[in-house]
């Protein structure tokens, strides 16, 4: 599909069996052409950490106190958050765990082959990617160094608009600075393309610019609230920016360090949307829906009975425009779901039922 440009730059949409990704982010320096289509992987030949099965998130223990004043905030959690480096630009990130693993956005390091981790000591690191997942745009690296400092993980249900904040970053690859603001709304969802939406951001003032993506979002407590991700950069819109809740990716970087990849629920179908072009072509009688170009042997869209050529209209009541829509749709289920799928073969109506299963490895 073609390159989505809602802010300064969008990490490309591919979509292929349901598991595909949206990548959302803050431009890079120099920012990098969007990947082409195609099935999903990891976005780096440098994915050589195993996995770490038994790891878990840290705690969400809340005996953290609120803080003084910005320069004691500033002083606890600066020495956790790192500047990326890759052959394409640069963005930030921070310590989750001081064995060494780092997270970020997925669009900071998609497809570079060699990944440096600067700390705010000055140190320098090749770092390693455990795993990536571009649908929630969040990537999980490593470096091996002793006596790393880590940020704790704030509770997202003790966010309020109006409570302070600040995010630490590498803006304009110039070094580590910060930046302070408010929380301007919760559970924000932000369209960035037809069908394509996404859920529960935190919106903020605090300044955000090129280089910050996927540094923290850090609460009064000296806690990471959000990732740094989306910035709003049109003529008219000043003060626009987004970071993904930790309550949305805090799931996701568990499962990267566990296995390397997101495990989600699974259709088994590889969709396009359908435009002018492909109505005339092959004669369809919709304008809008997910166009089925190609279905896994075995799969849930198989055993339903589901063909190339089909068109989803309608998953539980919900009515499907795009093909990006039914990819958001179904990961509202859970791995073995029943899911009632209204779809035209021609110009029948058709309704079937598919048990959602779990995606397979990358």
């Amino acid at each position: 599909m073609r390159s989505i440009k809602h802010i300064i730059t969008v990490a490309g949409i591919s979509l292929m069996f349901l598991t595909l990704s949206l990548g959302t982010g803050c431009e890079l320096i120099p920012a990098p052409p969007a990947p082409p289509p195609g099935p999903p992987s990891p976005p780096a030949d440098n994915i050589t950490a195993p996995t770490n099965p038994g790891w878990l998130p840290p705690s969400l223990t809340g005996d953290n106190v609120l803080l003084s004043g910005f320069a004691p905030l500033v002083a606890k959690v600066r020495p956790a958050v790192v500047a990326i480096n890759t052959e394409q630009g640069a963005g930030s990130g921070w310590v989750i765990d001081k064995v060494g693993y780092i997270v970020t956005n997925n669009h900071v390091v998609h497809g570079a082959s060699t990944i440096t981790v600067t700390l705010d000591d000055g140190r320098s690191f090749k770092a390693r990617v455990v795993g990536a997942d571009s649908l929630s745009d969040i990537a999980v690296l490593q470096i091996d160094t002793p006596g790393l400092k880590d940020i704790p993980i704030g509770d997202n249900s003790q966010d309020h608009t109006g409570n302070l904040v600040i995010a630490i970053g590498n803006p304009l690859d110039l070094g580590l600075s910060v930046t302070s603001g408010i929380i301007s709304a919760l559970n924000v969802s932000l369209p960035i393309a037809p069908g394509q939406t996404v859920d529960d951001l935190i919106q903020t003032d605090a300044a955000i610019n090129a280089g910050n993506s996927g540094g923290p979002l850090i609460n009064m407590k000296g806690e990471v609230i959000g990732i740094n991700s989306i910035k709003i950069s049109q003529a008219g819109y000043e003060g626009m920016a987004y970071a993904i809740s930790m309550r949305t990716a805090l799931p996701v970087i568990q499962d990267l360090i566990q296995q390397g990849y997101v495990t989600r629920p699974f259709l088994g179908v590889s969709v396009r949307d359908i435009n002018q072009f492909l109505m005339l072509r092959f004669k369809l009688p919709m304008e809008r829906g997910a166009l089925i170009t190609q279905i896994v042997q075995d799969s849930p869209a198989a055993r339903a009975g589901l063909e190339t050529g089909d068109i989803i209209a309608n998953l539980n009541d919900t009515d499907i425009i795009s093909s990006g829509q039914l990819i958001q749709t179904l990961q509202l289920f859970d791995i073995g779901s029943s899911v009632i799928i209204t779809y035209y073969r021609g110009n029948e109506r058709f309704t079937t039922t598919a048990v959602l299963v779990e995606s397979p490895p990358p």
